[in-house]
């Protein structure tokens, strides 16, 4: 064989194979969907329960549970440039300490649009009062931060 087929046939097989490995990714990513669809679906079908320690909170995420402590208003800030149904904003993100516990659990307390107005912000004060909320548990995205 002359190197006018080898080459070509070397190109052909090696984007079989590579074409070949995309499917066996997007099998596994499907696989991987259907795990947290399933993961979702279990968390829905029982009744809101009321966790009184954040280790109680590990598994049970997408749970809807109930949580009594108190906001920490000092500590809140906003979550700036996100857009949500093509209208940009933010959110706002408030920690809530557990009650008799030391760790706060981070709230995401809404998205609020800017509506043409950057220079005034919506009125995010809360109280630092006890308080139950009903909240569902999800896990932070995690983000690369690029260090300049």
């Amino acid at each position: 064989m002359s190197l006018r087929f080898i080459l070509p046939s070397i190109l052909i097989t090696a984007t079989f194979a590579f074409l070949v490995s995309l499917g066996f990714w997007q099998l596994e990513r499907a696989d991987d969907k259907r795990s947290i669809e399933a993961s979702i679906k279990q968390a829905n079908t029982g009744s809101v329960e009321l966790i009184k320690k954040e280790e109680g909170l590990q598994s049970k995420e997408y749970y809807e549970v109930r949580l009594q402590g108190k906001y920490l208003s000092d500590k809140q800030f906003i979550y700036d440039n996100q857009i949500v149904d093509q209208v940009s904003g933010y959110y706002v993100l408030t920690p809530y300490a557990l009650e008799g516990q030391s760790k706060a659990i981070l709230i995401n307390r809404g998205f609020i649009p800017w509506n043409g107005r950057r220079d005034k912000l919506a009125d995010i004060v809360i109280g630092q009062e006890t308080r139950e909320i009903k909240v569902q548990i999800s896990k932070p995205i995690k983000l690369s931060l690029i260090h300049i």
